[in-house]
């Protein structure tokens, strides 16, 4: 994640903030994981990286 500035994380933690953070897993969210929070979808992100290592753990 070291692509991203600091400016982008202060950014972003500042507009998933107060009334973007829902209560609840949406229902036409598919998925099993369990965050701490639960955001609508507003932004697409590219990330482009010339290698990819595989996880253990994920």
């Amino acid at each position: 994640m070291s692509v991203f500035s600091y400016a982008f994380y202060i950014e972003m933690k500042e507009f998933f903030s107060g009334d973007r953070i829902l209560a609840r897993k949406p229902p036409y969210y598919r998925t099993v994981d369990v965050p701490e929070m639960w955001f609508s979808p507003e932004f697409v992100w590219e990330v482009r990286g010339a290698d990819f290592t595989i996880s253990p753990v994920h």
